[in-house]
């Protein structure tokens, strides 16, 4: 398989390379991600400005709005963002994965496209809380080139690992990793990847993940999970943790109840998207559950009137899809 180049376009603003040890991060999204995007790069700069960065971002699509937010944020804390438009047709021959955008395979391909040797990779939903430089002092063996935190659900990880046929006995959130960008190109991993797709994905059930643990069977190096942290429990603490990863389908840009909600707000009103609303789920039967934690949002915030009223709309939509079924 021979893979040009996916990038249609490119845009940059404050080239920051003229810097010594500019370290490297990059995103893939698409243009519905932007304001969670635009929080997690706030959290990062604010918390790395010791550092020369330069992100790259790989999308599909960016409003002028948001280019402009990005150009200011660039502009305020004088570090380097890249954007790359890559041609997203390309991906609408993979599987569809149940409403989920193509920009999940984004991160398959969008690491060949980078002339760096070494890069950090994060997903948007994330929030940071210290200093991202422990991540470049990472060494790698002869057969690593990739650093990853460990999924931590066991019986999951169980499951996957037997699905899968994974020789290592461990299975890793894809959602950060640090990566030897010579060593991914050279092992050939975005075709690799791409073959799987083509082949034969239906027995994949989390999408790129999975196949990223497939082709990097026994490649990676499993770090602290303070790199790639989210809460098991309630009884968790933020101290030392450096990313926090708002997995699942709750997230704190929509109303429902998150576990340190209050991390992500602090940032998110610190951004240059804090004027945009929560996203509230449209008020439909099958959206039940939704609408029940939106009712928890409001409880959260001693907001008891609105809780109150969306609990009860929650029962009405309950009942109603109940009759339908």
């Amino acid at each position: 398989m021979n893979h040009n180049s996916l990038v249609k376009k490119t845009i940059e603003f404050n080239d920051n390379l003229k810097h010594d040890n500019v370290k490297h991060i990059c995103f893939g999204v698409n243009c519905k991600f932007c304001r969670p995007l635009g929080v997690a790069i706030t959290s990062i700069f604010e918390n790395n400005r010791d550092l020369h960065l330069q992100l790259h971002i790989f999308t599909d699509y960016f409003e002028n709005i948001d280019l402009n937010k990005f150009e200011k944020l660039s502009e305020k804390y004088k570090q380097s963002i890249k954007i790359y438009y890559l041609d997203s047709s390309f991906f609408e021959k993979f599987p569809p994965n149940s409403g989920v955008s193509e920009s999940v395979y984004f991160r398959l391909c969008m690491i060949d496209e980078l002339d760096v040797d070494r890069c950090l990779y994060l997903d948007a939903d994330i929030i940071c809380l210290n200093s991202l430089n422990e991540f470049y002092e990472i060494n790698f063996t002869k057969e690593e080139f990739v650093a990853v935190v460990d999924d931590r659900h066991p019986s999951e990880s169980k499951r996957r690992n037997k699905l899968y046929n994974l020789k290592d006995g461990k299975y890793f959130n894809a959602g950060v990793m640090f990566i030897d960008v010579n060593t991914w190109k050279k092992e050939n991993v975005k075709e690799r990847c791409l073959k799987i797709l083509i082949k034969d994905a239906s027995y994949i059930d989390d999408w790129d993940q999975g196949i990223l643990n497939i082709v990097l069977d026994g490649r990676t190096k499993y770090i602290k999970e303070k790199f790639n942290f989210w809460p098991k429990n309630i009884l968790y603490t933020l101290r030392n943790v450096v990313i926090r990863h708002y997995i699942g389908k709750k997230k704190p840009w929509k109303l429902c109840k998150v576990a340190s909600r209050d991390v992500w707000e602090k940032y998110s009103q610190n951004s240059l998207w804090a004027d945009i609303p929560m996203e509230e789920p449209i008020a439909i039967p099958q959206n039940y559950r939704l609408i029940k934690e939106v009712s928890k949002y409001y409880f959260c915030k001693n907001n008891i009137s609105n809780g109150i009223k969306y609990y009860l709309k929650y029962l009405k939509l309950k009942a109603a899809f109940k009759v339908r079924k």
